[in-house]
């Protein structure tokens, strides 16, 4: 059977994000087929999640020592994981109960990437719009070849092959914007990947987000100097495999991961 494990890497700021914090651990819980392990990795809060996690002592919390960002931690993590696969949270969104059941069919059937469709829900006060809130094509591969730069896979309601993020290098470790499009377009074209047709995650739409905070949301300038450089990239990947030359798919920017310490709740093995 396919060993999963649910990583939440999360910042907490304030009473907020422990209550999201709350809702896409129960939402993981709940899954119609349980997780092996669950683990959240608290990346240097300035308000650390111990009395959230203290509610829920199946669940692994993991520390960040230094505020690396998700990338990083993912790094971490999948490069030494005793698991066949990681399911991907995010701490602000929460997930169907199942998702986890319909990704792993998919999963199971060859593919090593497994994304699914997303629910869009604002906060009081932000629109429910933006560029990535169209349904994504269940064949991200035939899309990327039509359009190199179109958002086609949303990394974190996907479930991923251990064994494919190893075979790609890992994840850009030192990026903060854009590392989750900068993997996927790797992952597509030096694996395969899919979203199926239901909708398995939800995510929320708020001003805090990296998408939408004013210093790393659409429109400001180190989101734009991220895409210029991860759709630069892509546009390379589509055009080398339709030339059939061998493709460059190491991380864009490796940087050194995150150093992760245990905190509470069970010890996952190597990490």
């Amino acid at each position: 059977m396919t060993q999963v494990l649910g990583l939440i890497p999360h910042l907490g700021r304030d009473e907020a994000d422990d209550r999201w914090l709350a809702q896409a651990i129960e939402s993981l819980l709940a899954q119609t087929v349980p997780l092996d392990a669950i683990m959240v990795v608290d990346d240097a809060s300035p308000r650390p999640p111990d009395s959230v996690l203290a509610r829920y002592p199946g669940v692994s919390l993991y520390r960040n020592g230094d505020n690396t960002g998700p990338f990083a931690i993912s790094e971490a993590v999948f490069a030494r994981a005793p698991f066949d696969a990681v399911l991907l949270q995010d701490s602000d969104d929460w997930s169907l109960p199942d998702r986890l059941q319909r990704l792993l069919a998919a999963y199971e059937s060859g593919f090593e990437l497994v994304g699914g469709q997303v629910e869009h829900v604002p906060e009081p006060g932000q629109p429910n719009e933006g560029p990535d809130l169209a349904r994504l094509p269940l064949d991200p591969r035939a899309e990327l070849l039509q359009r190199p730069t179109a958002h086609t896979l949303l990394l974190t309601s996907g479930l991923v092959s251990v064994a494919l993020a190893r075979r790609l290098g890992g994840f850009a470790a030192s990026m903060r914007i854009n590392g989750d499009s900068e993997f996927v377009r790797r992952a597509v074209f030096g694996g395969r990947a899919c979203n199926i047709a239901e909708t398995v995650y939800v995510r929320r739409l708020h001003a805090k987000s990296l998408t939408r905070a004013p210093h790393t949301g659409f429109g400001s300038p180190a989101r734009a100097a991220a895409q210029q450089l991860v759709q630069a990239r892509a546009r390379v990947l589509a055009r080398d495999f339709l030339a059939g030359v061998p493709l460059d798919l190491a991380p864009m920017q490796s940087g050194i991961p995150a150093t992760l310490s245990h905190v509470m709740g069970p010890l996952i093995p190597v990490l």
